[in-house]
């Protein structure tokens, strides 16, 4: 039996310290569908939130 898991819809953005979200050359706002991708995307004094789409 598969174990149930809650799940979160995304879009899921990486956000600095101060909590403003990381933007690409472009100046968009990078998003992922899963926290997984947006964690191979995290540098240093950043982490994962979820996007406000």
């Amino acid at each position: 039996m598969a174990k149930n898991r809650k799940i979160v819809p995304g879009p899921f953005i990486v956000v600095n310290d101060a909590g403003e979200p990381l933007r690409d050359e472009r100046g968009a706002i990078r998003e992922f569908s899963t926290e997984k991708r947006a964690a191979a995307a995290v540098g240093p004094g950043h982490r994962v939130a979820l996007g406000k789409r």
